[in-house]
């Protein structure tokens, strides 16, 4: 592959044919803004986004087509300049209404947190826009995959007042989803957590991993200090005992506890944890 070719791989091109985002999107080292067709070969870049106002569909129908066909069209960001409702005739009109990376919006901010996301190839991990309806949460990733969970299914938001669930705000880079009021974070991979099953089973499986080396850690710490799992003040055996069996998530509290019957400040016991990991 020489050197043109790879540009064209690694590189972002944004089709602008909005007149309205023209000023709002600018080329940056790895996304180059395209205002037109004419580019030569601009079908044959790797990484397409279009962003078109509703009634440039019909102009823009066979390069569209032509960009999904290669799997080169990453998404298509349609703004509608007229009724929301007339959108999928014209789409239907144009051929290209099958098309699932297609994006409905009317403001910038979104599509620059989208393709800010692309560009650093983290557009599976940063969330483009959030809703909620119904009680329901509704979370589109930058790479346009959607989140649907209900609010109960999430033990933080569950207990949280229903009159302030709709207060909250998207980080402006998309890392997370945030409450004030709770001080309650929503990241993807915590959405991933409660949708997804076989990601939930590997995430459960690394944290039971990472608890029962914690506390195998802690009990290497404990016998060679020389002290009983009883005689850890405010902790019973049986408690110590989870602990150190990795059945149980300790607690900074008990942490602490710990690391006064160790005759350690908390900071030295949290290092000596570390040192033996």
């Amino acid at each position: 592959m020489n050197a043109a070719q790879d540009n064209m791989t690694n590189e972002l091109s944004v089709v602008l044919i909005d007149e309205k985002f023209r000023d709002q999107i600018s080329s940056k080292r790895h996304l180059k803004i395209y205002k037109s067709l004419k580019t030569k070969n601009l079908v044959d870049h790797k990484n397409i986004f279009i962003v078109s106002k509703a009634t440039n569909l019909f102009d823009l129908s066979a390069f569209i087509r032509e960009a999904n066909k290669r799997n080169h069209l990453k998404a298509l960001f349609i703004r509608p300049d007229i009724k929301k409702e007339i959108i999928p005739k014209i789409m239907y009109s144009a051929n290209v209404r099958s098309l699932r990376n297609t994006l409905i919006h009317q403001t910038p901010e979104m599509l620059k947190r989208i393709l800010n996301a692309w560009e650093i190839g983290a557009q599976d991990q940063l969330i483009a826009d959030a809703n909620i309806s119904n009680d329901k949460l509704y979370v589109l990733s930058c790479s346009l995959k959607m989140y649907s969970v209900l609010m109960d299914e999430i033990p933080a938001l569950k207990e949280m007042n229903v009159k302030f669930r709709r207060k909250f705000s998207l980080a402006e880079d998309g890392r997370f989803i945030h409450w004030e009021k709770n001080d309650i974070h929503i990241d993807i991979e915590t959405l991933e957590y409660h949708t997804n099953e076989k990601f939930r089973r590997k995430s459960d499986l690394k944290k039971l991993q990472y608890y029962q080396n914690l506390g195998t850690n802690i009990k290497k710490i404990r016998e060679v200090t020389g002290i009983y799992q009883s005689d850890i003040p405010g902790l019973s055996a049986r408690q110590v005992r989870r602990i150190e069996n990795g059945e149980t998530q300790p607690t900074t509290k008990a942490l602490d506890k710990m690391a006064s019957a160790l005759n350690m400040s908390l900071d030295d016991f949290l290092n000596k944890l570390a040192v033996y990991s």
